[in-house]
């Protein structure tokens, strides 16, 4: 089990983008409702029921996901019956976008599940992804993510299992390198656990 994270950075956001990218996610394994009760549920921003699951028909999700406000839209999807995953996705300009994946209590093979099938989104989805950060455990989580993939110079004191940057971002990360990179679409992922199975042309 872990408190671990996945973080998938792009580019051009748009209502389209967010109804593309959770209804391949769902033809991939992921479910947005119970298999059992059918319920679809985003969580509560509310101050006096912050958290609390609130159910949701799919047509709102998706327009919601387009994340057109300052506020993150938090929901949740289903790997099986009994395992769920938070997501968190949210603005990080007039047409970026971060979709955060909440890898609490899930297994190493369902985290290594849940990230294959956010690579091979990434793989198909031509050039619009800028970033890819994963945690198994969660211990970079007080780095800021989003300023190094937006192309911080600033060190990064910990590394994730998984790090997916712009070359031009990554050149200025050499303490991320652990070795050779590996593309896949527009990035370079260092991947040196072998967490990823990725089969691609190495870069230096």
């Amino acid at each position: 089990m872990s408190n671990g994270f996945l973080f998938w950075y792009e580019r051009d956001w748009s209502p389209q983008r967010a109804a593309d990218r959770i209804t391949g996610l769902e033809a991939a394994g992921f479910s947005l409702a119970h298999a059992q009760t059918g319920r679809i549920t985003e969580l509560s921003s509310d101050d006096n029921n912050l958290g609390d699951r609130v159910e949701i028909d799919r047509a709102t999700l998706l327009r919601r996901a387009a994340a057109e406000t300052d506020d993150d839209f938090v929901f949740q999807y289903w790997i099986d019956l009994d395992t769920d995953m938070v997501c968190a996705i949210g603005r990080l300009g007039p047409d970026r976008a971060v979709q955060r994946l909440y890898l609490d209590g899930l297994t190493v093979d369902q985290q290594r599940f849940v990230s294959m099938v956010v690579l091979d989104q990434i793989r198909a989805s031509g050039n619009s992804t800028y970033g890819l950060i994963i945690d198994q455990v969660g211990g970079s989580a007080n780095e800021d993510w989003d300023a190094v993939v937006a192309g911080a110079p600033e060190r990064v004191a910990v590394r994730p299992n998984v790090v997916g940057l712009l070359p031009a971002v990554a050149a200025k990360h050499p303490e991320l390198h652990q070795g050779p990179g590996t593309r896949v679409g527009d990035l370079v992922i260092y991947n040196p656990d072998g967490f990823l199975p990725v089969k691609q042309q190495l870069v230096d």
